[in-house]
């Protein structure tokens, strides 16, 4: 039995922490305002207000599709750990990867790959 509960408190942590599913059903009910259609003069096909919505709903997708494999993924692992101490390496595992490229854009934006990366 305390393998049972540590799995449901690990499944429990891991869809609360899972943060790129919550970001994009928010991103989502926001909505696109078109805010970015106005940062170039020229209007050509890689900046045309439909291309634009595409590919903001292509970013949207990619993160909430990584974020429910993630979980998928977690969710897997922690059902087929047979110890405690599987769980919590398995659960460690899924959460460190999961978590990589939120904090791999982060560090992007405060400018610590260089300006160029900072300002997209």
């Amino acid at each position: 039995p305390p393998v049972r509960g540590s799995q449901l408190l690990a499944i429990m942590i891991a869809v609360i922490s899972q943060l790129d599913v919550v970001w994009a059903i928010s991103i989502l009910m926001n909505g696109y305002d078109g805010g970015t259609v106005h940062r170039s003069s020229t209007l050509n096909v890689q900046n045309s207000p439909r291309f634009l919505t595409f590919r903001w709903f292509a970013s949207n997708f990619c993160r909430f599709s990584e974020g429910a494999f993630c979980l998928a993924v977690t969710f897997m692992l922690i059902m087929r750990s047979m110890s405690v101490r599987d769980l919590l390496l398995n659960f460690t595992a899924a959460e460190f990867v999961s978590n990589i490229d939120n904090v791999t854009y982060l560090l992007a934006k405060w400018g610590y790959f260089g300006e160029t990366m900072r300002l997209k």
